[in-house]
């Protein structure tokens, strides 16, 4: 069997996009290896107002007339590339996309491509059950056109280590009993960084005066882009320093550390010297959860918001894995704190000893490892990679005509989110 896997040459800017494309390739070296007579080859998506490269780029691929044309990276949209594929009517390869959160956003050039992919052999993979919910609700019925295959995660980098534990928490003077909360990945709004400061200076008072939050990430000013809320940079470092100052005590304040943006190494031994990883997050882009699947692989019990890709975590491990309800009201989408305080205590009642914690790595590196994820794609794709595309549906045309009508706010109504954007993400729910 021939593979052609398409991404970026220059990797992503995003942290977690750019370990995906990576953890994946390798996984497709995995699923299809040259022992058992497949052949896998890469080919790159460059600017895409380079017209000539792109042309050339698909020229190479067409020359080698692979059986399976998958796409693993989250941008450049391959429009244009897949339009110089398709119009060679001599070879009709299947075509197989890793779905990203930002599909919607992607909404009007896949509509531009609808022609085009129409009786083609489509699928769409995606990196939770959630996630493909909300997919599946944008096109008409097509069976074996999405799959369910969480993104991969590097057991190289992530994985238990029994004395590791003892080492960080001794060097970092963290006290016998001392709980570590720990947060990891982008603090920005939609993360819910504020809603996260809340959960714990509450917790803080009314459970364990000694524990601590540790936190580390870039910090970004995405905003609410479906929102129309951009701001200028440095406002979000701004708000959370602010917040800190007006609302936290002396005493809280002083438990909370910020590590930065750690490589993957120093991000292991917070892992490890933590106690549980927290995240509130209703960001619309979590289609699947990295850092947590990092932190699971290390042994660590989540605290997650019942959100997107977060909810199937609980299904991997649904004695390691506490989810917090999300409400959808007033136009307003965020994780329960009261839930979260007490979610929180319940989890920390629980002894988790060096044994179980290598319990949960391993049963974690069953199911996001690059080597574990080889063997579902490889099933997922022989599986499903024939269904052919029908079309998108009347929502997916209402999403494209809010990105028309206000390209700038697409989902904004009143001073929140719209009906519309309810709807889809009902489905996260």
């Amino acid at each position: 069997m021939k593979v052609a896997l398409v991404y970026r040459k220059v990797p992503s800017d995003w942290v977690s996009c750019k370990s995906i494309t990576r953890n994946l390739v390798r996984s497709y070296h995995l699923a299809f290896s040259e022992n058992h007579g497949h052949q896998v080859k890469s080919y790159y998506l460059g600017d895409e107002s380079d017209s000539y490269r792109i042309y050339q780029e698909s020229r190479r691929l067409k020359d080698f007339r692979p059986d399976f044309v998958i796409f693993v990276d989250h941008e450049p949209h391959p429009i244009h590339f897949l339009q110089l594929l398709i119009i060679d009517s001599t070879w009709s390869p299947s075509f197989v996309f890793h779905v990203f959160g930002d599909f919607i956003l992607r909404a009007e050039l896949w509509k531009s491509l609808e022609p085009h992919l129409r009786g083609k052999k489509i699928h769409f993979i995606c990196a939770s059950p959630r996630q493909e919910k909300l997919v599946c609700c944008l096109m008409n019925s097509q069976e074996g056109g999405t799959s369910v295959v969480p993104f991969p995660v590097s057991s190289e980098e992530f994985f238990f280590e029994k004395d590791l534990r003892k080492k960080i928490r001794s060097r970092l003077a963290v006290e016998s009993g001392q709980p570590i909360l720990l947060y990891t990945g982008r603090l920005s709004h939609q993360k819910n960084i504020l809603s996260l400061l809340r959960v714990f200076s509450v917790f803080q008072q009314r459970v364990n005066s000694g524990a601590r939050l540790w936190l580390a990430g870039p910090i970004d000013d995405l905003g609410v882009p479906y929102l129309g809320y951009k701001p200028w940079y440095g406002n979000y470092l701004d708000r959370v320093l602010r917040f800190m100052s007006e609302f936290l005590s002396p005493e809280t304040r002083s438990q909370i550390t910020y590590w930065g943006d750690l490589k993957p190494d120093r991000l292991k031994e917070l892992y490890h010297g933590s106690d549980i990883f927290v995240s509130l997050s209703t960001h619309n882009d979590e289609d699947f959860g990295m850092a947590p699947a990092e932190a699971m692989l290390c042994g660590l019990p989540l605290l997650l918001s019942d959100w997107g890709g977060y909810a199937a975590f609980r299904d991997f491990s649904p004695e390691s894995c506490f989810l917090t309800p999300v409400r959808m009201m007033n136009q307003k989408i965020s994780a329960d704190p009261q839930s979260a305080v007490t979610l929180l205590s319940k989890a920390l009642e629980r002894d988790w000893c060096d044994e179980k914690r290598s319990e949960l790595a391993s049963r974690a590196s069953l199911s996001f490892s690059c080597e574990s994820v080889a063997g579902r794609l490889s099933q997922s794709i022989i599986k499903n990679g024939k269904s052919t595309f029908s079309d998108f549906n009347e929502e997916f045309e209402r999403i494209c005509q809010a990105f028309r009508l206000n390209p700038s706010a697409p989902f904004l109504e009143g001073k929140g989110f719209s009906k519309l954007y309810q709807r889809l993400y009902a489905n996260y729910v």
